[in-house]
């Protein structure tokens, strides 16, 4: 792919893990914008890395059947797949309860299961923009087994948070 292409979806990863700091370090309205943006320059990331992988896999399996590209296609690209899903939950949940958070008129236990799935979130980038800067993801456009393993085990982690805040959300309200 060209220069500028690799540049961009690294820069929006590197915004993503600046935006997750500043909701780390800040309060309020501030705390959640910086939030939203985090997961938005996140998903804008994954989806370039996934036209990536899905583009290369397609280049390599013209002459194979349909049911071993797709099987290949979900293999290779499941741990961003996942990632991509999980992270449109939590960003679906934030906006749609915006006014509520802002208010503070939800249980404590949001903020801590935030804080979790924000902190996995961030190693997945580290992992992830260790592996897309590397000569091997230059060459194959794939990410190793091992680390396709690592992500996908981070994924659940990150989904049962992402679960976990909807429950608090929808049943767990404060009134104050």
């Amino acid at each position: 792919m060209n220069n500028w292409y690799t540049g961009t979806y690294t820069a929006f990863l590197i915004v993503s893990i600046i935006s997750f700091i500043i909701y780390m370090l800040s309060v309020g309205q501030t705390s959640l914008g910086a939030y939203i943006s985090g997961l938005c320059s996140l998903i804008l990331g994954l989806i370039m890395i996934l036209y990536i992988v899905i583009y290369n896999i397609l280049n390599t399996i013209q002459n194979s059947s349909l049911l071993k590209g797709l099987t290949l296609i979900i293999n290779i690209s499941l741990p961003f797949l996942i990632m991509l899903g999980v992270t449109l939950l939590i960003l679906y949940l934030l906006i749609t309860n915006k006014e509520r958070i802002i208010r503070g008129r939800i249980s404590n236990s949001f903020y801590t299961f935030s804080n979790i799935s924000v902190l996995i979130l961030l190693i997945q980038m580290i992992i992830v923009y260790n592996n897309i800067n590397s000569s091997k993801f230059d060459s194959t456009k794939r990410l190793s087994r091992l680390t396709s393993i690592i992500l996908n085990l981070f994924n659940v982690i990150t989904g049962l948070c992402a679960i976990t805040l909807f429950n608090i959300l929808k049943y767990y309200s404060a009134d104050g």
